[in-house]
Order: structure tokens, then sequence, then C-alpha cells
């Protein structure tokens, strides 16, 4: 298991963008990026916790040993569970013990550990602050998100900085410079129309802010896009309507029971995985290019009631711009309204002339 991805349980949704856990005995350096969210990491050799703050510039992480159960929180969330102005952590990796008493968070060794010990520090949620980032996330400007709180621009900023910490300037750069990142390894647009498409004065403009946040030139994104981390599920693509990976989603008894198979027999790793109830729901399981995903029949009957009775197997099509495949699909009848998933995907769910259930979905 080098690396596994876990989605929150309903308790932390709103706060917790993803947890993930890292085992290796060795890996190459990484290139980590701003993207607006504070982790809190537990080296599990040691049983000493770390704080990332929000990063205003890239940083290089050394290839090295690692064994890791991290929590990534969503931008403006960390602050619930921290107990700090987040601004006093930016651009910083600070000892949890720093911070004060996180002696349960420290202790954690599973995912379930981890999010028991969160949510019994979870302080009141910040409407006005989530409601800024979903605004300023989707390009809008700082004078507009003040007016639409009734605030004053240095009020909006000293309450920002502190949620999230960044001024709502530097995170809307950070914000657009997500979106670009999309846009580059997405498509082959020509630079100046990436641009202008997300509001940068001019091609330079965007160069410069590139440089800036992410320490590479446009060219170098697309030639070496899987050393680029993270991109952030928050800031959706922008592309062509393009579909970029097909995976058969299997819809099993247990999960539990085909795991073995799967992993041992077949090699696969598992990436994701998502609980339902004391089973597992969901899984992504990987084996180089090649992907599967698992669903419970428990987790179908739930998610997509029409799917449970129909269908034991189906396609999961991961597209580059949802709104071009729902024109395509305008006067094709859906499976299940269209929705929005709480792991952030954005769904149009249909059946083919056959009966099989046929997924696009837009992360």
């Amino acid at each position: 298991m080098p690396y596994l991805e876990v989605v929150p349980g309903r308790g932390l949704r709103s706060s917790v963008d993803r947890f993930w856990r890292l085992e290796s005995t060795a890996s190459r350096a990484q290139r980590v990026l701003p993207d607006g969210c504070v982790d809190i990491l537990v080296d599990l050799r040691t049983g000493r916790g770390r704080v990332v703050g929000a990063m205003t510039k890239p940083r290089v992480t050394p290839g090295a040993a690692a064994s890791y159960l991290s929590v990534r929180f969503k931008p403006g969330a960390a602050s619930r569970f921290l107990g700090v102005p987040l601004h006093e952590l930016t651009d910083q990796i600070i000892a949890l013990r720093d911070l004060g008493r996180f002696d349960e968070l420290e202790r954690a060794r599973s995912v379930d550990e981890l999010s028991r010990a969160l949510l019994r520090r979870a302080e009141e949620r910040s409407p006005r602050i989530e409601h800024a980032v979903r605004l300023l996330s989707a390009g809008h400007t700082t004078a507009a998100v003040a007016g639409s709180l009734g605030w004053s621009r240095q009020h909006l900023r000293r309450v920002f900085e502190a949620h999230v910490g960044l001024s709502p300037r530097q995170f809307a750069c950070v914000a657009r410079m997500q979106h670009t990142l999309i846009s580059l390894q997405g498509s082959d647009q020509p630079l100046a129309d990436v641009a202008a498409a997300l509001g940068y004065a001019d091609q330079s403009h965007l160069a410069r802010e590139l440089r800036l946040l992410v320490g590479v030139t446009a060219t170098e994104v697309r030639a070496d896009a899987g050393s680029i981390l993270p991109i952030h599920s928050l800031y959706g693509p922008a592309g062509q309507g393009r579909m970029k990976a097909i995976t058969a989603n299997l819809i099993v008894d247990s999960i539990e029971q085909c795991l073995p198979f799967y992993e041992q027999k077949l090699g696969f790793e598992r990436v994701t995985e998502v609980p339902e109830g004391d089973t597992l729901g969901f899984v992504i399981l990987k084996r180089g290019g090649t992907q599967v995903m698992l669903q419970s029949v428990a987790s179908v009957a739930r998610d997509v009631p029409p799917m449970a009775k129909a269908s034991r197997a189906t396609l999961y099509i991961d597209v580059d711009n949802l709104e071009v495949i729902k024109k395509q699909l305008a006067d094709w009848p859906r499976a299940i309204p269209d929705r929005t998933t709480f792991y952030g995907a954005h769904e149009v769910i249909v059946q083919d002339p056959a009966g099989n259930f046929v997924f696009f979905a837009q992360h």
C-alpha cells in the first residue's frame, strides 16, 4: 500500500478534502504546489505530527522513506480543528505539539482513529468563509465577495487570512493557477488562448504567475504533468469534453471478499476507498495504467437505486468538460438527475440502448 486515499465520513466531508496514507521505502522528489489547503501529517514511525500551512510558493520535497497518515483540510476549514489563526502558519511546516495538546491526533494509526480525534476537536463551521472560498475559486473579485457578505474589503482580508492562511487575492491567484494547470495538462490550446479564457491580462502575465506559483514553464507542465502535484479537486477542469479514461465499475455483494483476488492474485493496489457503515462501499484499484472500481450492492442501492436491480457492471468515463457532454446528451433520458457528489465530482448518468449504466464525470 504505497499510497492510499480515503474519502472522509459524513461528519467531516464539509471540512476534509481527503485522508491519505503513504508507506514507502523511497520515493522520487515531488513538486508540491499551493492549493489553499492545510495538511496535518502524522509520522507513523515517530508518532509526531506536523502541520503544513497554506502555501504561496511551490515546494520540492526530497525523495525519502516515509510512513505517514495525513488529513488534508479544505480551504478555510483547518482553523476549526487547530484553534490558531492560520496566517501564522503560512508557508511553514510546524510541529503539531508547538500549537497545543494534540496527543490524540498523534496517537492515531488509522483513518478511523484520526477521524474520531478530529470530530472531538471540531469547532463551529464558518459559512461566510466557505461562501468566500467558493466565490473566489469561481473567479469573483475581492470587492464582489466582500459586497456579497456585507463586509469591507479590509474586514474580509482580516477574517479570510485568519481562517485560510492566505489573503483573498493570494487565494484567488492560487485558484486561478489550479484552473490553469488543468487547462494546460488537459489540452494543447495555445498559451495565449488559455490566458484569455482564464482572465489573465496576457500570455506574459500567465507565464509570470506560473513561474511564481509553480516554479516551471507551461512547456514543462505539459511535458511532465506527473511531477506537478497536487491539483486540488476544488477546481474543476475547463476542457473540450474529451474522454480521458474509461473505468469498469463492478457491482459486488462484498468488496472485502473480492479484494484478495485483485490485490494478492492480480497485483492491484488500493488507491481510494469509501466506507459504507462498517464495511467498504467503494474502492479504486490500480495496477500500472489499469484501473478497476468495486462498489457494493448496498452502496449502489443508496447511491443510484435504479442501478441496483439492473446491472452488475457499469462504465465510468472521466471527461474534461461535462458541459460539452450534457449538450451531446441533451435529448437522452437520465437514469437519475444530474448531480454533484459529496467528493466533488459532477456526474451525468445515462443508460445505453441495451440498459447498461454509463457515468460521465468531471472532477
